[in-house]
This record gives structure tokens, sequence and C-alpha cells, in this order.
């Protein structure tokens, strides 16, 4: 498939995939402090914390997810931490879905036309197709909208356990310009142009049909 597996002596680089990543979760408006030893039984809300004394300790969970590294090639080695793309289940990401009934013809052209468009018009997220020789039992995809950060000495020295592997050269090239296209992409509605009735007609998509008019399409 797309990925490939380099050597544990290859340095860290944009596009690594790992596993295992420490994913912390909290709720900052409602956050279980620890004070000498003892947990503060009413919970707290971070506004109130962070302008006085910081607590000692906060409770925290912390899920095992996948990642893929976002930070370039010339800092990995260099910066104090690394960030990632969290990695996670295809349909945990998208809300579309395939036809419930559909003859394996008509899945397969689901797929194939939600990857090609994805790619092109979704910038949120990085498809991952499944390949169980890599670890990925299932297809992935690699969201944007939640980045994580892990200290790079704690990468290095469990490398060989944590890093699965990398993008192949192809997919690699891909995935610098889509994050590059999502950092710097300007936010407008593709619709804003049309006429009303070219509005009426794209919103017959059913994933169209709670698109908003502009005053000037009413």
């Amino acid at each position: 498939m797309i990925y490939d597996v380099p050597p544990s002596t290859e340095p860290i680089r944009q596009g690594d995939i790992f596993r295992s990543l420490p994913f912390v979760v909290t709720d900052p408006e409602s956050l279980t402090l620890l004070r000498d030893d003892k947990l503060i039984a009413e919970p707290q809300n971070w506004i109130n914390l962070s302008g006085g004394d910081l607590p000692s300790l906060v409770v925290a969970s912390v899920v095992p997810t996948y990642g893929i590294v976002i930070t370039q090639d010339c800092d990995t080695t260099r910066d104090k931490y690394i960030a990632f793309l969290q990695i996670r289940e295809f349909f945990d990401v998208v809300k579309d879905r395939p036809p419930a009934n559909g003859s394996p013809e008509k899945i397969n052209d689901w797929w194939t036309k939600y990857i090609v468009r994805g790619s092109r018009e979704n910038l949120k997220w990085f498809y991952l197709p499944a390949d169980p020789d890599f670890g990925f039992d299932k297809r992935m995809a690699a969201t944007f909208q939640t980045i994580i950060t892990v200290r790079t000495d704690f990468l290095v020295k469990n490398l060989a356990l944590l890093r699965m592997g990398r993008l192949n050269t192809v997919a690699d090239e891909h995935f610098r310009e889509q994050i590059a296209q999502y950092f710097r992409r300007y936010p407008y509605n593709e619709w804003y142009p049309f006429t009303k009735d070219e509005l009426s007609e794209y919103r017959k998509d059913p994933t169209r049909r709670d698109t908003l008019p502009y005053p000037w399409q009413e």
C-alpha cells in the first residue's frame, strides 16, 4: 500500500506514523485537582484557576492513540516536542456513510468517489487506507482538527516500539501539500455566487439540504 517501514535507526520525519501515543483528555470546566496528596472534591473551572495559584496536580484521563507527524523534518531532532495529527477510524472522523443496502459495486463506487472528492475538497482529514500488514485493519483518517504533542526524547528512546512506519514518497508529497492547504485555506461557502435557481439545484444533494441561502439568493 502507501506505507513504508524504515529501520529504527532513521530519524523521525514528517509523515511518520506512530501507535500508542498518550492523548490527554481533560474538561477545562470540570477539573479534578490534587493538593497535598488529597483530591479536592468540588470540580474546578480552569478560568478560575489560571489567574491564581495553580494546583500541583490535575487528574486527567490518558488514552492511547495513533498519530502522524506534522512537525517539519528540520525540527524533529532539535525541538523539545513533536506535533502529531491524531489518527482515528475513518467513520469516527467523517459523518457520511456508504449505502446501507447497496451492492458491492455501489459501495465500491461510493468509496472511490468519496475519497477522491474528499482529497480535493475536504481539507479536514487525510485518508489512510486499511493495510493489515502495516497495522491498520480498518480504513483510517488523520484529522487536522486534533493536534497532540509528545516529548521528542521519549519518542526517540522508544522509536522501535512506537513508530509503525511512514508514508511512501507519493503519499508523503500529498500529505505535505494538504497540511499547507489546511493552514493557509481561506474559509468560504462554495455556494455564495449561485443564483436562487442554482442554489435550489445544489440543495437537492441530501448532504446539502441544510445549506442556508444568502440574502441575494432568497
